[in-house]
């Protein structure tokens, strides 16, 4: 039964970590862009393209959590002779 919601977990799993490392790269850029008082267009491109993963990329996890904590019952109703 776990099989039938293991693509959408392991999915969840790593646009969840993508967007852990996203936020901790986009808190360092912004720390050393603050303690450097500078104007780093590298670091500023962390911190905006971490908003953009937060904004585009994050929101799909509400569907996938909502697709595993539902389980299999819809992937296993269909019958083996069904196939």
């Amino acid at each position: 039964m776990a099989g039938a919601v293991a693509s959408p977990f392991l999915e969840l799993i790593a646009l969840t970590t993508g967007g852990w490392m996203m936020a901790r790269m986009a808190l360092a850029a912004q720390r050393r862009l603050t303690e450097a008082a500078s104007d780093d267009p590298f670091l500023t491109a962390k911190i905006t393209t971490a908003r953009f993963y937060a904004d585009q990329i994050l929101p799909r996890t509400s569907g996938l959590a909502a697709i595993v904590t539902a389980g299999a019952d819809s992937v296993m109703a269909l019958p083996v002779d069904g196939f």
